[in-house]
């Protein structure tokens, strides 16, 4: 009973992170349509977070979700203000000027460039397995840019893209210290509550905050706000059930989603080249995954046989 219990509770899992990637794959998609109306950057993102902020203390005062201390109410205020603002901004300034498919690509680039700061950093082992998923991911960006037959594609864009990963990798590093501890659902509301200052005042200095563009722009705003609630929501209650590993591995759904619900919507079509490209990024991050994987039941059992 109990091993039939474990694995619908894996299927329900797998289910529930598989929808969160295809959740979030429509969140630059939102964007996409969003700009289209004359929404810009720094409006979508403030209204996006205004919007998913008040969803997510709605939620959160639904469920009776604990808060954390003052220290870790701050930490995730922080967290959000700087870490997640700074990889939304970069990520969804990509998408302004590139196919979301080909934005998001660029983003899934962070596994792999994860691996060498965790090391360094004493909260992972070095495995040359792993390292060598790092140049293998490389060079698919490198066929997604420049490939034979692409074409030209936005340097500035493919900057923004790149930095987007980069971003994320120091997202994810300072989650360890500053979202440790605190709810997943309250620290939702954290980051996207703290976001908001920091996205208005780039929109005040780069004179991007505007009001000034279609009614149907609002649609999509919201739009963006609620597809980040999905899809947050449904990632932690994946994780919850099947761990880390397989939900980095499950989480590839979000680039395939992305491609087709770009291809879908806007018409948007890859070149062989590029589609080649992915496969291989993707592949990467596979391969760093099924890695830690591998590793975790071997630490289990030696712990097992030490007891």
């Amino acid at each position: 009973m109990v091993a039939a219990a474990d694995r619908i509770a894996s299927r329900g899992g797998i289910a529930l992170v598989l929808g969160s990637g295809v959740a979030l794959a429509f969140a630059p998609v939102t964007a996409k349509l969003a700009y289209e109306q004359d929404v810009h950057v720094a409006t979508l993102l403030t209204g996006r977070f205004v919007v998913a902020s008040v969803l997510f203390w709605i939620v959160v005062v639904a469920l009776r979700r604990p808060l954390p201390p003052a220290a870790g109410i701050v930490r995730g205020l922080v967290y959000g203000a700087v870490f997640y603002a700074l990889q939304a901004l970069l990520l969804f300034s990509s998408v302004d000027r590139l196919d979301p498919a080909l934005a998001i690509l660029l983003l899934y680039l962070f596994p792999a460039l994860l691996l060498l700061p965790s090391v360094a950093l004493g909260r992972d082992r070095f495995s040359w397995r792993r390292t060598a998923a790092i140049p293998i991911a490389l060079a698919g960006v490198a066929l997604v840019l420049v490939g034979p037959g692409v074409g030209a594609v936005d340097a500035l864009g493919a900057a923004l893209g790149l930095g987007a990963a980069v971003a994320y990798v120091a997202f994810v590093l300072a989650g360890d210290y500053l979202a440790t501890g605190t709810d997943p659902i309250v620290l939702g509301a954290l980051m996207g509550t703290g976001a908001i200052p920091t996205f208005a005042l780039y929109g005040a200095l780069t004179d991007d905050l505007s009001l000034d563009f279609e009614p149907a722009g609002w649609i999509w705003i919201v739009g963006v706000a609620i597809v980040s609630l999905v899809a947050f929501t449904l990632f932690f209650a994946g994780l919850e059930r099947v761990g880390p590993s397989l939900t980095g591995l499950l989480s590839t759904s979000e680039p395939v989603a992305t491609t087709i619900a770009s291809a879908a919507i806007f018409g948007d079509r890859l070149t062989a080249v590029q589609v080649a490209g992915g496969a291989i990024v993707i592949g990467a991050v596979v391969w760093v995954n099924v890695s830690q994987s591998c590793r975790a039941p071997l630490r289990h059992r030696r712990r097992s046989e030490t007891l």
